[in-house]
């Protein structure tokens, strides 16, 4: 019979030993993907990433024909680094602003990414680039009732639409979804559109 002191030993002794089986257990990292960015990649073109979270099933289901992603950002080339513009919500508290992240840190959280070329004009890329910098720059907010309706909440296939609209100077993407109520953009409306291809890794 182990006694009251030895039951405590061996109590310890078991959780000592499950802490240290853990902190020796390699918990594997997410890829930063850093060998799959073309070489290629140009400013205004589409970065696509498949998540794994809340909002991107969202994302995924919300789409008119191709599944395959959940998230898109406008890539900004900047000196000798690789920007995103991107929108995206807390998984836990569903708030978010416009965010500028490299675009390494932009593909931590995914399982599946492409890129896809951005046939526009110069200008047109250019204005393009400066409507996401200025939602990026007023924090524009996350939207959670993905209205698609006014600018002064966005998601993020509503975020790259719009630039690209304001690129265009035209309605060259429009929303072809109903999401509660609300025109919604999927994120094969985007990249489907014949200015955009897809690069290969």
């Amino acid at each position: 019979m182990v006694g009251k002191h030895g039951t405590k030993k061996v109590t310890l002794s078991l959780v000592t030993s499950f802490f240290v089986l853990l902190s020796c257990t390699k918990i594997p990292k997410q890829s930063t993907q850093e060998q799959s960015i073309p070489v290629a990649l140009q400013s205004g073109d589409l970065i696509l990433r498949k998540g794994t979270g809340y909002f991107s099933d969202i994302f995924k289901r919300m789409a008119s024909r191709d599944k395959r992603f959940s998230h898109i950002g406008i890539i900004s080339k900047e000196r000798d680094s690789i920007f995103v513009y991107h929108i995206e919500a807390d998984e836990f508290t569903g708030e978010g602003v416009v965010l500028r992240e490299e675009v390494n840190h932009f593909l931590q959280q995914s399982t599946d990414h492409a890129f896809y070329a951005n046939a526009m004009d110069t200008v047109a890329k250019q204005a393009m680039l400066v409507k996401a910098k200025a939602f990026f720059e007023v924090k524009v907010v996350f939207d959670l009732n993905f209205n698609a309706a006014d600018d002064d909440k966005l998601y993020c296939s509503e975020l790259v639409a719009k630039c690209i609209n304001y690129g265009m100077d035209s309605i060259y993407i429009q929303p072809t979804l109903n999401w509660k109520g609300h025109l919604f953009y999927g994120l094969d409306d985007i990249y489907s559109k014949a200015a955009f291809s897809e690069i290969g890794l």
